[in-house]
């Protein structure tokens, strides 16, 4: 069970090194920590909370979607870590979609506006 553990990370890692056009082999200290160390492990989080999901259904036909909701301060990151997991749910082929509640919150120009009035806010900051 362990090798085929060390195989899917290995695989993740390159996954991931490719989407954000790095080279696996010269990743940073950073680099390596986002990847092996955040990414990787809530993609593994989602796929047993998933598992579990359909788990619970005895027809496949009535498994409803399954909803992970993830919440943080602003310009930590999450973002760009659903995109990582949508990227690698797509390569393992499960099928997501992606919402933020950026895209019922304000436009960009919108955003923009708000730090102007709002000087020196770090919530508003990025």
């Amino acid at each position: 069970m362990v090798a085929e553990y060390i195989d899917k990370w290995l695989l993740y890692g390159q996954l991931l090194s490719q989407l954000f056009q790095l080279n696996e082999l010269y990743l940073t200290v950073p680099q390596k920590a986002r990847i092996y160390q955040y990414y990787i492990p809530v993609f593994l989080w989602c796929e047993d909370q998933i598992k579990q999901h359909w788990s619970t259904f005895k027809n496949e036909e009535d498994v409803p979607p399954l909803v992970i909701g993830f919440s943080a301060p602003q310009g930590c990151g999450k973002t760009t870590l659903v995109f990582a997991l949508d990227y690698l749910f797509q390569k393992t082929g499960r099928k997501s979609a992606t919402i933020s509640i950026d895209d019922f919150y304000l436009t960009a120009e919108g955003q923009g506006k708000l730090r102007e009035a709002n000087p020196g806010s770090s919530l508003l900051e990025f």
